[in-house]
């Protein structure tokens, strides 16, 4: 039952970041719901397994709706899922301000990795524009969203678990 609402939840998360993200823009920044749902499970799923294959499915269809660059969304969501929830499992409680947190520190660093590897399209603006006028507010953005995907994921997926009921915020 847990994986049918995981599947539910990811055609879900791909629909609204497809179609929806455009919409709901704020000073010409965007929402990564995707990246926000996948750190959400990881912050809240006590497996490692589940964790990882949720961020790899979720990376490899938004790479397939995306088409950009083949793979990146894959790896950047795999190895963030990684992290997040070693770091998690090793020094934190699962909660909704630890995935704020989470989602926030592993989305400005996927993005400062993503504009050194010159993926990004912005060579001729600085170094320190770039990281003050779009990766932060786009991680704050989407550590927003990570925090509301928290709470309904712990009140439809992940109800039943008592490390969530016990540890954390909410």
């Amino acid at each position: 039952m847990k994986n049918i609402k995981l599947a539910v939840w990811i055609a879900v998360i791909l629909i609204l970041q497809t179609v929806l993200c455009k919409y709901i823009k704020i000073l010409g920044i965007f929402p990564n719901i995707a990246f926000a749902f996948v750190i959400s499970v990881c912050v809240l799923d006590d497996g490692f397994a589940p964790a990882v294959a949720v961020s790899s499915i979720c990376g490899a269809l938004l790479d397939a709706l995306v088409n950009r660059s083949v793979g990146m969304y894959t790896i950047m969501f795999s190895y963030s899922a990684i992290l997040c929830h070693a770091a998690v499992e090793k020094f934190f409680k699962p909660g909704v301000l630890m995935t704020f947190v989470a989602t926030g520190i592993s989305y400005c660093i996927c993005n400062m990795i993503y504009m050194l590897f010159g993926f990004s399209g912005y060579y001729e603006t600085g170094l320190a524009r770039i990281i003050l006028h779009i990766i932060l507010p786009s991680a704050a953005y989407t550590a927003a969203i990570s925090a509301i995907i928290c709470f309904l994921l712990k009140h439809t997926i992940y109800r039943n678990s008592s490390d969530i009921t016990q540890g954390g915020v909410l």
